[in-house]
């Protein structure tokens, strides 16, 4: 009699349990996946689908616990003129093929895409390396005919102007060091704008 109260009783609580259990552990899953999803798309470009200007200060936190790494501030030459030629979807797919050579350039390199047409790459690497990854950075070129996808098209060489800083030598925090880039990146854009100038006159 004990037996059967205790069958009647206590094993469908038990399975009930067991339920709520595999119940529970899969919204947890399902909870989880969207909150992996969310940090993605929040770190990430919508365009390139490279990590963006919120993942790089992120990541900054356990560059700076290195002994070294190179910082490349980089904007695409004349890319407004791609847009208002060929428009704001042409730019976009033309934005992505950009980002997808320069992630590809060296293995020792980390793309951020951190607005319009402005990339950053970290080198970690050895200081003996620097030279060559740097050659890789400076002469980075890519020929696109545009429109895409149609029958007609104009080849287009798109190159960038490049604005490096080292750490610790430049800076021992993001802010120093980003500005040091950017500024010696304007500075290079400024001395190719004066030799074009010359070199039409």
């Amino acid at each position: 009699m004990d037996n059967c109260v205790w069958i009647v009783l206590v094993l469908p609580l038990l399975l009930f349990c067991s339920v709520m259990c595999i119940f529970i552990r899969y919204y947890e899953n399902k909870i989880e996946c969207i909150e992996r999803e969310c940090m993605y798309k929040y770190m990430t470009n919508f365009v390139t689908k490279q990590p963006n200007r919120w993942k790089l200060t992120k990541d900054f936190e356990k560059y700076l616990k290195r002994d070294f790494f190179k910082f490349y501030f980089l904007d695409i030459d004349n890319f407004k003129k791609i847009n208002d030629k060929f428009g704001h979807i042409q730019g976009d797919k033309v934005l992505f093929m950009i980002a997808e050579s320069l992630s590809k350039l060296d293995k020792r390199i980390k793309l951020y895409h951190i607005s319009g047409d402005e990339f950053c790459i970290v080198a970690l690497c050895e200081p003996k390396d620097v030279e060559e990854i740097e050659k890789k950075i400076t002469t980075f070129k890519l020929t696109v005919k545009l429109p895409l996808g149609e029958s007609i098209t104009e080849e287009i060489c798109i190159k960038v102007s490049v604005g490096s800083s080292q750490f610790p030598l430049d800076g021992q925090d993001y802010d120093t060091i980003v500005r040091v880039a950017d500024l010696d990146m304007y500075k290079h854009k400024s001395n190719s704008c004066c030799k074009n100038c010359k070199n039409r006159k």
